[in-house]
């Protein structure tokens, strides 16, 4: 019975052991976690803060595509922005790529026209000129206008060539209208986006890593000024399409900025429309283009928890002609694009 007793309380002080063992184990792995945590955390900091504003896209319709793609075609390779297939949206730079070539190709049109007018007035008044002077002219132009391989008589030869001249003179005059009506409706859509972007901002954000391990941050943040809060959301790529499982994933990490050990890292942050009082933007947007304020930026942690917040002065960080560079662009080189009431609201 002694003997019993006594294995009895063995068993219990194992059972014991055992159990205070595994409790200390998760009671270190579980404070070890949080320790860690909380030390991770203060590894990232602020480094900058600069306000600039949105930069935008026009929404590529289907009708708009087909015509670029026309013309994409027609110059023989590819203008600066992609596939277009493959794009609900153009870029600024895109945007202003397209219009550099349309521009060139509409003074090369219009130096053409010049050339086949003055071409086709010099073949109908041929007649003034003296017959040697008639028939050095007619062979040169006969050169350029006409096929070698096709034989055309004295007596036909002046026919011929103002037929050719005029075939050109109506493919040109074609070209020029269409790329004036395209320069035009893109001029216009780009006038739109800037007066639907005038008061919005975007925000971008340095962060910097100064711990041995890799860090991870939410793409999001807060935005504070006096008493009123704007959540901000990642910028999203617009061009950009996911589709499939693998680019879901893809999706969901991009929710997140890694950061390696002592580097640097950035994120491009907008207003969330969808979660924000209307009120509380537009006093931002005031705010931002009043630009007297100072600001409070908080950043998230993995666990969506704020565990960073840096003080900063609320307006554009650009000078004046920087941030209206795409407007001055439009007013140099396109302002015969826009209409009058168009160029007085610039």
């Amino acid at each position: 019975m002694q003997n019993e007793l006594k294995t009895k309380q063995e068993k219990s002080n194992i059972f014991i052991k055992l159990l205070t063992s595994a409790l200390a184990a998760v009671f270190t792995a579980v404070t070890g976690y949080y320790i860690y945590d909380y030390l991770g955390r203060e590894n990232v900091s602020i480094a900058n803060i600069e306000v600039k504003q949105l930069s935008f896209s026009i929404e590529v319709n289907r009708k708009l595509k087909q015509r670029i793609e026309e013309y994409k075609n027609e110059r023989s390779f590819v203008i600066g922005f992609g596939e277009i297939d493959n794009y609900k949206f153009m870029s600024e730079q895109q945007i202003k790529r397209l219009l550099d070539d349309l521009n060139k190709d509409i003074i090369k049109n219009n130096d053409k026209l010049s050339k086949y007018n003055s071409d086709y007035a010099e073949v109908s008044g041929i007649e003034k000129l003296s017959s040697e002077l008639q028939k050095q002219k007619e062979q040169k132009l006969k050169k350029e206008y006409l096929d070698e391989s096709k034989t055309v008589k004295d007596s036909d030869l002046r026919k011929e060539l103002l037929i050719s001249i005029n075939e050109k003179i109506k493919k040109y005059s074609k070209k020029k209208s269409e790329h004036n009506q395209l320069t035009k409706d893109v001029v216009t859509m780009i006038y739109k986006s800037i007066q639907e972007n005038t008061d919005k901002f975007q925000i971008e954000v340095v962060l910097f890593n100064s711990g041995d391990k890799q860090a991870v941050v939410r793409y999001k943040g807060q935005l504070a000024i006096d008493g009123t809060v704007v959540n901000l959301k990642r910028k999203r790529n617009s061009t950009s399409t996911f589709v499939d499982n693998q680019n879901n994933q893809e999706e969901f990490l991009s929710n997140f900025v890694i950061i390696e050990s002592k580097s640097f890292n950035g994120m491009t942050l907008i207003v969330d429309e969808y979660n924000n009082r209307k009120r509380d933007i537009e006093y931002a947007q005031r705010e931002y283009k009043a630009g007297q304020k100072t600001a409070v930026l908080s950043i998230y942690n993995i666990k969506d928890q704020k565990f960073q917040k840096e003080k900063f002065f609320f307006r554009n960080a650009l000078i004046e002609e920087e941030k209206e560079s795409i407007r001055n662009y439009l007013m140099k080189d396109f302002k015969k694009y826009l209409t009058p009431q168009l160029t007085n609201d610039f």
